[in-house]
């Protein structure tokens, strides 16, 4: 089992894995958790314009949603990266680091998934974007990056807020709330694209509606910074939770 702690100020102590002397099953249950996200992602599919390859081989077929089959190597590729990302943020949070290194990691997990994207569509014949879709950066729609880091962000950030109440067969509980956690936040920052590209507006109005989204993605990510980890979004030193930010908590709650 890992063995985690929070960093002790006082002994410097940063590591994710200290031995504390308490188990938590959290970690292993993000792992496993993380392959509900390719349920939620095929829904998303629909409402924005993916269309992912077949092999029509009944042996390889995932799951069938509104007469558009899923093969395993869909649950594959999301499962890796979402597990990748929900793990390094919960670790990350783990270990107290500053809200501007949390800002950073979560660019960078941006740009990493705009990399990985860029290179299975130049690929070819995985999956394809199609309709109207704003911010292009090459053949990869860059607002679906923003999107994606920040609706996972959520539910992790709910996940580490509860790990208390998480531990043992309760972290049952993990596999259904990420991808609850996940579905609102992406369609809710995604809407204002969604609507682009579905319609014909023209190219400033689509391009528009993609930096909207994007917009909408970061303030996402500072409200739940603020509301569920108790920090400071804009106080890039910060460590750990906001004094104000706990205090008016505890008079609304």
């Amino acid at each position: 089992m890992f063995r985690v702690s929070r960093r002790d100020p006082r002994r410097g102590c940063s590591n994710v894995l200290c031995l504390t002397g308490r188990n938590t099953t959290v970690p292993a249950a993000l792992t496993i958790g993380s392959a509900t996200f390719v349920l939620v992602e095929a829904i998303n599919c629909y409402l924005a314009n993916v269309f992912w390859t077949t092999s029509h081989d009944p042996r390889k077929l995932m799951f069938t949603l509104l007469g558009r089959g899923f093969d395993l190597y869909v649950g594959i590729i999301w499962w890796s990266y979402g597990a990748v990302l929900s793990c390094g943020i919960f670790g990350a949070l783990q270990r107290n680091i500053r809200t501007g290194t949390l800002w950073a990691l979560l660019g960078f997990a941006g740009l990493l998934d705009i990399i990985l994207e860029e290179c299975m569509l130049i690929y070819g014949g995985i999956y394809t974007y199609y309709g109207h879709q704003p911010l292009v950066f090459n053949v990869f729609p860059c607002w679906w990056a923003f999107c994606n880091v920040s609706s996972i962000f959520v539910g992790i950030s709910i996940t580490y807020r509860y790990r208390h109440l998480l531990e043992g067969w309760r972290s049952c509980l993990i596999p259904p709330i990420l991808p609850l956690c996940y579905a609102g936040p992406q369609v809710l920052a995604a809407l204002p694209t969604i609507y682009a590209i579905q319609a014909d507006y023209s190219p400033i109005i689509t391009q528009l509606c993609g930096i909207v989204t994007c917009v909408l993605a970061v303030v996402q990510v500072g409200v739940t910074m603020d509301t569920v980890l108790a920090r400071d979004p804009t106080d890039m030193n910060q460590v750990g939770r906001d004094t104000q930010s706990q205090l008016a908590h505890q008079k609304l709650f």
